[in-house]
């Protein structure tokens, strides 16, 4: 199938300069259908969002980037690299400051000849990976979507294998397979624990074990549904997003192949996050906050099958908040979530304890969570010391 208003040198030169309201010229706006894809897209995409119209079999590979000019070209060359065509690829350059767009233009020379291939790129003001994967899906065109990072590949094989098990269930919503995380030194390893979306397609599945964004395929109509990604937060936002995406999921195939390669290196990724930033803390609370207001809402026993992980993420973001000096934002991240702690008893010792010291004056709080944490680390080093006898 051809992609129609093809450039004749295979590369879309749509820069558009996107400000602050999202807009890009020219691309008509669309009615949310979901109230919950609705209050999301208030403050996101200036309520616009994904058509019902959709070219048939075409996928659309969306790339966010950002000061990645040396790499993104690596994503790219692993999209051009499929097996399947045809394929829409889009890059959202999230105000690169580098030459991403002479790259994108050189880059766009290979696809020339290939009318099953069209890139097209546009450049937005820096507002976040949300916002650039947002843009992507309002501009996308193809009946299934695939997400990718700058720094991240994807095998040859993988549209094609996704689309096989399309073609072979119409009624799947979600293709997802395996994937590996690789370091700057090639080493590679799997992710520890996945979803089993075939078995349990429901929200509270990627609510406890997230899913990567890159290792699946999309139908069009689950996403248009879902909302957009959310853009106030500076982080899980995959998470918070996966968790809405699969209270529309009616079902998902699982490939059990290795077939894309989540790369934990090098500088200036768009989702980089300081894990004791104030503000990243902050927005750890909002995605928690989130994802219970989705269970709670979407699915009528998803906050009890979830209800430990998002204790345990509760925690762990509270302790963070205790770590970075902050016994307010502690004292509030352990508040905001109390419906969760309320019904889990083997939790209220640690809530008490984190309570009591957010309420005591900044430096005793600080002086007594790293005595205690330094006193509880030493423990646990003789105790393993202990157990291998030495």
């Amino acid at each position: 199938m051809t992609l129609p208003d093809k450039p004749g040198i295979g590369y879309a030169r749509v820069v558009c300069d996107v400000g602050a309201s999202g807009r890009a010229d020219g691309a008509p706006g669309m009615t949310l259908k979901m109230e919950r894809a609705k209050e999301i897209g208030r403050d996101n995409c200036q309520g616009r969002w994904l058509r019902e119209e959709y070219l048939p079999g075409v996928v659309t590979v969306i790339i966010p980037t950002y000061n990645r000019a040396y790499l993104v070209t690596e994503a790219m060359d692993s999209v051009w690299a499929q097996t399947y065509r045809p394929i829409e690829l889009i890059v959202v350059d999230d105000g690169s400051t580098d030459d991403t767009q002479q790259v994108m233009e050189k880059w766009g020379e290979r696809c020339a000849d290939d009318d099953q291939f069209e890139l097209r790129y546009f450049h937005q003001e820096n507002r976040g990976a949300p916002a650039a994967r947002n843009l992507g899906l309002i501009e996308s065109r193809g009946e299934f979507i695939q997400f990718l990072d700058s720094d991240d590949l994807l095998l040859p094989e993988k549209l094609a294998t996704a689309l096989e098990r399309f073609r072979e269930d119409p009624d799947l919503d979600l293709v997802y397979s395996l994937w590996e995380y690789e370091d700057a030194d090639g080493n590679r390893k799997r992710p520890r624990a996945f979803p089993d979306l075939e078995n349990r397609p429901r929200a509270a599945e990627v609510a406890v074990r997230n899913l990567w964004t890159a290792a699946a395929v999309y139908c069009r109509d689950l996403l248009r549904h879902a909302g957009p990604w959310n853009e106030r937060l500076l982080c899980s936002q995959e998470w918070e997003w996966h968790v809405r995406v699969c209270c529309g999921l009616r079902s998902a195939a699982y490939v059990p192949l290795v077939l894309a390669f989540c790369r934990t290196f090098g500088p200036a990724r768009i989702s980089d996050i300081r894990k004791y930033d104030p503000r990243f803390i902050r927005s750890r609370l909002e995605a928690i906050l989130c994802v219970i207001h989705t269970l709670r809402t979407a699915d009528d026993d998803g906050l009890d099958a979830a209800r430990d992980s998002l204790v345990h993420r509760s925690f762990m973001n509270a302790k963070e908040a205790m770590l970075a000096d902050e016994p307010g934002l502690a004292q509030e991240a352990i508040l905001r979530t109390f419906t969760l702690w309320k019904r889990t008893p083997r939790a209220w010792p640690v809530a008490i304890y984190l309570l009591g010291l957010s309420l005591l004056p900044e430096t005793m709080f600080s002086l007594s969570y790293r005595f205690f944490s330094r006193v509880k680390g030493k423990d646990q080093t003789a105790k393993k010391r202990h157990a291998s006898g030495s």
